[in-house]
């Protein structure tokens, strides 16, 4: 396919050449020399996005495709003549590429799938690429079709062309004898690995950890080398290994330089070492014992000599070639989100623009990225913050971004404690209590979570961890992902995955990188790459960790209505003049989560909540609140009925773990229905309770139509009214003629009452209580009917 013939870079033109700078996106000033590889025409490299493949000459620039996935994992014929490639579609398919460098011409390699991986050459002719489940290895005019029986997108040739090294869907590496089929697992299974690399004699393969440890595997002794962590590594020689190593304080690069180590870890050596400079994207030119490396404060290109310890800088006249739009063809793929193969709705909250305005939150991925976790349960309520418009960004409310700086209270933890945003102030809420004194995000998340109710569990770069990343999804729980979108890392919220299987959809709080430009706007149901594959979006890097979330999903509430009802039932005001700091909250001793929130009383409402049943037929409910502990003596409840509104003041104080009855109304079947509470009152600064509503149905009103004469069943009705004072009517029926007997007890089962004994005919019969003949007091009692040996109980409310 290319002929095997010793190359030397011509690199004096490009030294020749002035240097102009021109940044490729005026909002982001990222270097475009990504990925750069030297060949026999020149330097390639891809564009800042890697959607696009470029030769920079010492005319200029010439692109060879400008197609997403181009610049991605592309690689160079041992003879520096030909260019391997793939191309992804808009529609998402995918195809292999072969550009002849001398010809400037491409030729599209044949495909049976949609799914095409990357071309890697070997020193004897014979050039492969995965096709599917298949690696193809195309020698001359020879095709060999080779089941793998995974799809990996990267699957490189060995030098001799005898061997490829693969990985499976747990991402470990397997290497594959080609003329035998014999495959053997090189990994230890313990972690996730990626980014396989042959060196130059085919004895060792060097590959990395998803979360940036180095791995060298010896074939011949079958042992593995612990090299540690880098960026780009690539063999200088068959047994030095040439890296970028990253300098990171609290979430930001700080520096960086070029590295070599041993194969065997032995001896490592410092190749670079400036302060104005942060070296990236290296690679080594094994045929003239250079290291080629962008520089990212400054954006220039590097070719440095390790054995002679000298440099040259590579410059270019104009990049505007890098700047020209698109056409429609080469935009990237965007299959609807609603044809992933897995997808949920999330709340989405914008690390900078959802944030209130004083604050900087260019560092507020973790804290960000789990407050839309949090709401995606409805675990706090909405607390709109005004944000001003700000660049693309209009002006808006945002109801949770309140959450990631300002103090607030929740399940009895305040976050109170402090970190300082980029600009030196000081920040509170998640931030505060992520970026604390030593901590960060991998150490406190879990705690985050756990503080907010959840059950939470961290997961560090382990084996099978695209597998547990797919398993939350797949059950309908986010999973929050530290990632290597960003140098420093990067954490975002995956909530769904594409049909291909390696392409997560998440809620990135920076935005959507793919639009070249990050931060933007909107980062909701972005599409990221895995590490290792290329389907034509942005990739994430590194795995770091993420951490697994578990709360019961609630769902819309019936006819009993908690406070963990959020959203879907339950109410409660943070709009001004409340506040969320105006509330107050307990854990324990709530009725359906052990939580309730509590405030104190005002002279008028500040804080309210209203409580809205969904219920499944019209008629009489007896309506109750739970109080689980409260001094408040007057908390004045507003019922809205079928027949108006009805105010019914409680003593809170005088219940204890109990429901206090709010009397029975006629309600209509739906959620036209509702119960609110205020902590407005006539006696101040006592604690009045928030916690749970209940409707229990009393059957139909004594006024709407007459009662069946010949009725089916025995039935013990409601009274009405109810509370009642002085007097209310019972009805109850019976199906065929039976002695009865119906009584009235208090609580404690002493009958203080008896109304009818004797035997009845069927049908339906009203008795009048008049609770003044007994002289009772107020409170609850019991009414009793016992007929035909079958009995039913109901509850009635005496309030004088």
């Amino acid at each position: 396919m290319f002929l095997r013939t010793p190359y030397r870079p011509h690199l004096f033109l490009l030294l020749l050449m002035p240097m102009v700078f021109t940044p490729a996106f005026a909002s982001a000033p990222e270097q475009p020399f990504r990925s750069p590889r030297m060949s026999a025409a020149g330097v390639l490299f891809a564009d800042d996005r890697q959607e696009g493949l470029f030769l920079l000459t010492g005319s200029g620039i010439e692109v060879i495709s400008r197609m997403p996935g181009s610049g991605m994992y592309y690689s160079v014929s041992p003879d520096g003549r030909s260019v391997g490639y793939k191309e992804v579609r808009g529609d998402g398919s995918q195809t292999a590429h072969l550009y002849d460098l001398q010809q400037r011409r491409s030729v599209m390699l044949p495909a049976h799938s949609t799914r095409v991986g990357q071309i890697s050459f070997a020193e004897n002719g014979t050039l492969a690429y995965t096709d599917g489940e298949h690696v193809v290895v195309l020698s001359g005019h020879t095709e060999q079709r080779i089941a793998l029986g995974v799809y990996a997108n990267i699957a490189p040739l060995s030098p001799d062309g005898r061997r490829v090294v693969y990985n499976d869907d747990a991402d470990q590496l397997w290497v594959l004898e080609i003329n035998t089929g014999v495959k053997e697992r090189i990994t230890d299974g313990t972690g996730s690995y990626a980014l396989p690399v042959w060196s130059p004699d085919g004895s060792r393969i060097l590959y990395s950890r998803l979360s940036g440890s180095m791995h060298v595997y010896s074939l011949q002794e079958k042992s593995t080398v612990l090299l540690g962590d880098g960026d780009s590594p690539s063999w200088l020689d068959a047994s030095t290994v040439v890296y970028v190593q990253r300098i990171i304080d609290r979430g930001s690069v700080t520096g960086s330089e070029l590295v070599s180590v041993t194969a065997d870890g032995t001896q490592r050596r410092h190749l670079t070492g400036t302060a104005d400079r942060q070296e990236t994207e290296s690679w080594c030119d094994r045929a003239s014992g250079t290291v080629l490396f962008s520089d990212e404060t400054q954006g220039g290109l590097y070719l440095r000599n390790v054995a002679a310890g000298t440099e040259q800088q590579i410059s270019t006249a104009d990049r505007s070639v890098l700047n020209v739009p698109r056409s429609a063809a080469a935009a990237v793929p965007e299959t609807p989100v609603t044809a992933a193969a897995a997808y949920f709705e999330m709340p989405y909250v914008h690390q900078v623009w959802d944030t209130p305005d004083w604050y900087n939150g260019h560092s507020a991925c973790g804290a960000t990225s789990s407050i839309m976790v949090i709401a995606y349960f409805n675990i706090v309520p909405p607390w709109n913050v005004w944000c001003s418009p700000s660049g693309s960004s209009p002006g808006h409310y945002s109801p949770y971004g309140n959450y990631v700086c300002e103090n607030y209270t929740y399940r009895e933890y305040a976050y109170a404690l402090s970190a300082e945003d980029p600009n030196g102030k000081p920040s509170y809420g998640g931030y505060g209590f992520m970026w604390t004194g030593s901590y960060s995000p991998y150490s406190r998340t879990v705690d985050y979570y756990t503080n907010h109710g959840m059950t939470a569990s961290r997961f560090d770069s382990s084996a099978s961890f695209f597998s547990t990343v797919i398993a939350n999804v797949d059950s309908g729980y986010p999973f929050t992902l530290c990632n290597g979108l960003t140098a420093a890392g990067h954490i975002i919220v995956v909530n769904g995955y594409d049909v291909n299987n390696r392409t997560l959809i998440v809620n990135d709080p920076y935005g959507n990188k793919n639009t070249g430009v990050y931060p933007s706007l909107n980062g909701k149901g972005v599409k990221y790459d895995w590490v290792g594959y290329n389907n034509g979006y942005r990739n994430l890097n590194r795995i770091y960790w993420g951490v697994s979330v578990r709360y019961p999903k609630v769902a819309r509430a019936d006819t009993l209505v908690d406070d963990m009802h959020l959203g879907k039932g339950f109410f409660m005001s943070t709009a001004a003049p409340s506040s969320l700091t105006r509330w107050s909250d307990r854990k324990t001793g709530g009725w359906m989560n052990n939580h309730f929130w509590w405030t104190r009383t005002k002279m008028s409402d500040t804080c309210y909540a209203v409580w809205t049943p969904s219920l499944p037929r019209s008629g009489d409910y007896l309506v109750e609140a739970y109080i689980p502990v409260s001094d408040a003596t007057k908390a004045r409840y507003l019922v809205t009925a079928q027949n108006g509104q009805h105010t019914v003041v409680v003593n809170q104080k005088s219940y204890k773990n109990a429901w206090a009855p709010l009397g029975t109304f006629p309600f209509a079947a739906g959620t036209a229905s509702s119960v609110r509470l205020g902590d407005g009152s006539d006696t101040l600064k006592q604690a009045v309770i928030f916690d749970a509503v209940r409707w229990t149905y009393a059957g139909t009103p004594l006024a709407v139509g007459p009662a069946s004469t010949e009725p089916r069943s025995f039935a013990l009705e409601q009274n009405y009214p109810n509370p009642f004072n002085p007097s209310t009517e019972i009805r109850f029926s019976l199906p065929q003629r039976s002695m009865v007997t119906l009584t009235v007890s208090d609580l404690l089962g002493k009958n203080v009452a008896r109304l009818t004994e004797g035997m009845l005919e069927a049908g339906t019969h009203r008795v009048r209580f008049a609770a003044e003949q007994y002289g009772l007091s107020s409170g609850i009692y019991l009414y009793t009917l016992h007929a035909g040996g079958r009995t039913q109980t109901k509850r009635m409310i005496l309030m004088k």
